[in-house]
């Protein structure tokens, strides 16, 4: 039985190209640390990926910080070694979080002395204290990062001991963000704050034989007045808001101490309203209310009064802490609603797929909020159309095939509706025969698509891909698309094409040489296509033969440029790309254009981005780097 696991496995892994199996190369060298004097690091995990490998080849080190990975076939590959406590740097990346030179291997070759760095993880350490000074044993720490306009939280997290302290270890360098919060559940309920005059009081009366404060189980009345609180998550150093936070920049191996977060107790208030049917219509059925923070970092509120006909829509939340909160009502979720008017052959929307909505936005400030009013209004439509763009001779592509891919967010709300809306409305979509397909019970939010064909033998090598989604002439593959109730129903034409338009060449040293010693850029002229999500925003490597390349560019101008050094997710900055504009190469790429850009590296130079200069000869084209 094991015999036979290990022959699939092997199968698996072999590397089959047309004509036979070529001969397997290897990969050999050695893993050491970041420090001043590099010393081997013993049992690190070696993974090698990338070019025709379905499944990561892996070796562990030895005492001596070697390892050999075999079977390895002719491709373009990257390989990293991790350990526990390091911080993984990709080979010939200058620190961690840098983008590391691909590996070419050929044929049978056996490739040697690949020399794999690895970081010291720098920590963060504090304590965890309430308003009185006194630890908070099991409370959780979390850290999170900051990605564009959101908050991403990372999946290291600590609890901290009997004194209040916690550790945050392995961490590279960068700027990081510290969120505490107790293991109190909000579940529990609001708190009620008890003064240092009651507790006295409570004392005297158990010293009489009396009950203290309350009987067992049965909470103390609230006076006229009296609020009561929740303990929020607090990000460091005090700030119940992400948008608060004070960062934490790291350096590589940094032991950062001093951390400390002080919980405290936010005043919690009830928000109140009611959900009304759209004019002249019946109370509709499964109508439900859900309450997202705009902020990250808050008590989730409780639903305590949910909306029916018999209450006449009315809603209720309690626990609810300070901040901006986007209230949806909605009957069915708009992906249930959407597929099930989907599986009707005309497209109807009968009455059980109807899809209702309506939004607000509630700031609170610790004061009781009532009246709020949601009119819902029907869910909105959109029609689609798939269009191709093939090369000449090609056989006709059967569009019916396609799969169209919907992503939906709120438009300007917080990380937590992103993520509801996004899920909700993720559903199959039929595609008629003409690639005509319809949208219907859907929301008033920001959308983009997304289309791929099935692996089929038409399909094979022909490289299709989605070159454009255009709503009223705009491509909202490059500015998203919010859904307008006001507005007719709009039109969204995908098109999809297998002229794959490229970018590559190859960097040269002064002397003429391969080299890989620079990070590529390539992005569009137009400041407007700048987002971190852009797909005409590229970063790359050359591997160790100096080539590089871009498939699948959208046609359009573009700033092709190169760095020595840069820092992790630079190219996000605006202010980053626009510095390398003036010493930029500018290249257009035509439809299905394979366009080659050589460019050979010349004197040094320090300039904002510490870049280098390149030369002109013939195709070797001058910039300014």
């Amino acid at each position: 039985m094991t015999a036979r696991v290990l022959s699939v496995c092997a199968l698996l892994l072999a590397p089959y190209v047309a004509g036979g199996l070529q001969p397997a190369g290897s990969i050999a060298g050695v893993v050491v640390t970041t420090d001043a004097t590099p010393q081997p690091v013993r049992r690190a995990i070696v993974t090698l990926s990338g070019g025709p490998l379905t499944l990561s080849l892996n070796a562990i080190t030895d005492d001596e910080g070697r390892f050999e990975i075999a079977d390895v076939p002719a491709g373009r590959f990257t390989i990293s070694a991790s350990r526990a406590s390091y911080v993984t740097i990709a080979y010939g990346a200058a620190a961690p979080g840098r983008v590391g030179v691909p590996i070419v291997v050929e044929a049978g070759q056996r490739v040697t002395g690949i020399r794999l760095l690895l970081a010291r993880g720098a920590a963060i350490a504090g304590t965890v204290r309430d308003a009185d000074g006194e630890p908070m044993p099991g409370a959780r720490v979390g850290l999170a990062k900051r990605s564009g306009a959101d908050f991403v939280k990372l999946p290291l997290t600590a609890e901290a001991d009997d004194r209040g302290g916690y550790r945050l270890f392995g961490l590279a360098a960068g700027e990081y963000f510290v969120v505490a919060e107790t293991g109190v559940s909000p579940m529990v309920g609001p708190l009620q704050v008890t003064s240092s005059n009651e507790i006295d009081r409570a004392l005297q009366e158990l010293a009489r034989g009396g009950r203290g404060l309350s009987a067992p189980g049965v909470p103390r009345p609230i006076a006229a007045g009296e609020r009561t609180v929740a303990m929020a998550p607090v990000w460091y150093p005090s700030a119940t808001s992400s948008e608060d936070a004070t960062p934490i920049s790291l350096r590589t191996g940094e032991e950062r101490s001093g951390a400390d977060i002080m919980i405290r107790l936010l005043p919690v208030t009830t928000l109140e309203g009611a959900v009304m049917p759209p004019a002249g219509r019946d109370w509709p059925e499964n109508v439900r209310v859900s309450l997202y923070s705009a902020t990250a970092g808050v008590v989730a509120p409780t639903l305590t009064l949910s909306p029916s006909r018999a209450n006449g829509g009315r809603f209720r939340y309690a626990g609810v802490t300070p901040g901006t909160y986007l209230v949806v009502a909605e009957t069915l979720s708009a992906g249930l609603a959407s597929q099930l008017a989907n599986d009707l052959p005309a497209r109807s929307v009968p009455s059980r797929a109807d899809y209702l909505w309506a939004t607000d936005t509630i700031v609170t400030s610790g004061t009781d909020i009532s009246g709020v009013a949601l009119v819902l209004a029907p869910g909105l439509r959109m029609h689609g159309r798939i269009a191709t763009v093939s090369t000449a001779g090609q056989p006709r592509l059967d569009v019916s095939t396609a799969r169209v891919g919907i992503r939906a967010t709120w438009p300007g709300r917080g990380s937590a509706a992103n993520a509801k809306l996004a899920m909700d409305v993720r559903f199959p979509i039929t595609v008629g025969p003409d690639g005509t397909f319809d949208l219907a019970n859907l929301p008033p939010a920001t959308y983009s698509f997304t289309c791929t064909l099935p692996s089929s033998a038409s399909n094979v090598g022909r490289g299709w891909w989605l070159r454009s989604a255009i709503i009223d002439g705009k491509d909202i593959l490059d500015e998203p698309y919010t859904l307008d109730p006001s507005a007719p129903v709009p039109t969204v034409v995908l098109t999809l094409t297998d002229r794959q338009s490229s970018l590559s060449g190859v960097f040269q040293d002064a002397a003429g040489r391969a080299t890989s010693a620079v990070t590529v850029l390539v992005f569009p002229t137009n400041p407007a296509w700048w987002g971190e999500a852009s797909r005409r925003v590229r970063v790359q490597r050359p591997g160790s033969d100096g080539k590089y390349s871009f498939v699948d560019l959208p046609p359009g101008d573009y700033v092709l440029a190169a760095v020595t050094d840069m820092e992790p997710d630079a190219w996000r900055d605006p202010d980053f790309l626009r510095s390398l504009i003036a010493g930029g190469v500018q290249v257009t790429i035509g439809e299905g254009e394979q366009k080659t850009q050589d460019l050979r590296i010349g004197r040094a130079t320090l300039a904002l981005a510490l870049t280098s200069t390149l030369l002109s000869d013939q195709n070797l084209r001058p910039a300014l780097f």
